[in-house]
C-alpha cells in the first residue's frame, strides 16, 4: 500500500507542474481578440530607480474605452497567414 501510494505522490508531482505552463498557443494574440483599455494623460513620474513610491491617482482619463482589435490581413491570392509566428 505505501508502495502505490509513494508511486502516484510521485507520479503527480512529476506531471501536474506541466499543466500549468503557458506556451505560444496559450499565450499570444488571436483572430478576434478585443482589449478594451482606458487611455490616460502623460504624467512625468520624476525619479527613477528603485524603492520609489509613485502615486497615480490623480492621472485623468482621456479615452475611457480605448479599444483594440486584433483582426487577420485580409489574403491576397491563395495566401495564407498565421498569427504570431
Amino acid at each position: 500500500m505505501k508502495k502505490i501510494t509513494l508511486t502516484i505522490v510521485i507520479a503527480s508531482g512529476l506531471i501536474f507542474p506541466v499543466f500549468g505552463q503557458l506556451n505560444t498557443v496559450h499565450n499570444h494574440f488571436h483572430a478576434g481578440d478585443v482589449l478594451i483599455k482606458q487611455q490616460v494623460e502623460f504624467l512625468d513620474s520624476r525619479q527613477a530607480g528603485e524603492n520609489k513610491l509613485w502615486d497615480f491617482s490623480i492621472v485623468k482619463t482621456i479615452n475611457d474605452e480605448y479599444t483594440l482589435t486584433h483582426s487577420l490581413p485580409p489574403l491576397l491570392n491563395d495566401s495564407i497567414y498565421i498569427m504570431g509566428r
